[in-house]
């Protein structure tokens, strides 16, 4: 199944994809944890987390986020980690993004 996705970049101009595949992963970037005088742990926190996400679909034009952009996906703001546009004779061109934030830190993409 394909479903249309809208993605954002900073301007607020988007362009369209046809999804392909999309996953979200959440994982803990740091911990911090307590020991007692005993010297067994009392205590393990989450310091901080970063969600990144990965999604490919096909695209017109080429138009699309590249790496050190920042887009919005959903809610939230991303900066791109890695793009690839690959196009073949006779097909529709295939877009890939990684991109990620952490604990919502203010994202700053690169300049152009």
């Amino acid at each position: 199944m394909r479903a249309l996705g809208l993605i954002t970049g900073l301007d607020g101009n988007g362009f369209d994809i046809a999804m392909r595949n999309i996953r979200v992963r959440s994982t803990l970037t740091g911990t911090a944890s307590v020991r007692g005088e005993d010297g067994r742990m009392d205590k393990l926190a989450a310091v901080s987390r970063r969600t990144e996400v990965e999604f490919d679909g096909f695209v017109e034009g080429d138009d699309v986020p590249k790496a050190g952009d920042v887009l919005t996906y959903g809610e939230e703001e991303f900066l791109v980690v890695s793009a690839a546009l690959t196009a073949e004779k006779g097909r529709f061109q295939r877009y890939a993004v990684r991109a990620e934030h952490s604990d919502g830190a203010e994202l700053s993409g690169l300049e152009e």
